[in-house]
């Protein structure tokens, strides 16, 4: 069936993440009463981040996810700032979020998070093959010093013909 190789790749929701996910649906409905331009200032700054959770994440659980979701709040500091000095009405909020620097700099911060966690992959891939085959190189060197002082090495092939 086409749908059991999806349910066998995703592992079964833990009773912790089922409680995050429960107590974030909450808060989030806690905002959104009782601050109504919170959340749509919130909502507009970190709109991206919804994108990059859609996107498969390959394994690497919800890192990048969380990564953006970072950026973004620290990009989207300045304008909850200025909406609560202004009194955090929804009007407010429309002002701000018509304000192309504040969502440009919110997205754009998000957008680094995620060139950033990519480019992170690769670095991290890069410097685990440069240490295995350092790793290999002392390895063989000692191999080498081993033959020169005891003799050649005995292959397993050879010890199986014998």
């Amino acid at each position: 069936m086409p749908g059991t190789a999806a349910k066998e790749a995703t592992p079964p929701a833990t009773g912790r993440q089922n409680a995050l996910l429960w107590w974030g649906g909450l808060g989030c409905g806690a905002v959104v009463v009782l601050s109504p331009g919170t959340a749509l200032l919130l909502s507009s700054l970190l709109a991206p981040v919804l994108l990059l959770a859609l996107l498969p994440e390959e394994g690497r659980g919800g890192r990048i996810v969380r990564a953006g979701l970072l950026f973004g709040l620290a990009a989207g500091i300045h304008p909850l700032r200025v909406l609560w000095d202004g009194g955090g009405s929804i009007n407010v909020a429309v002002v701000l979020i018509r304000q192309p620097a504040i969502l440009f700099t919110a997205w754009t911060a998000i957008a680094t998070s995620w060139f950033v966690g990519e480019v992170a992959g690769v670095v991290l891939r890069l410097a685990a093959d440069l240490s295995a085959a350092a790793q290999r190189r002392s390895l063989m060197a000692a191999v080498a010093e081993l033959e020169e002082e005891w003799g050649p090495l005995a292959s397993p092939a050879r010890s199986k013909r014998s």
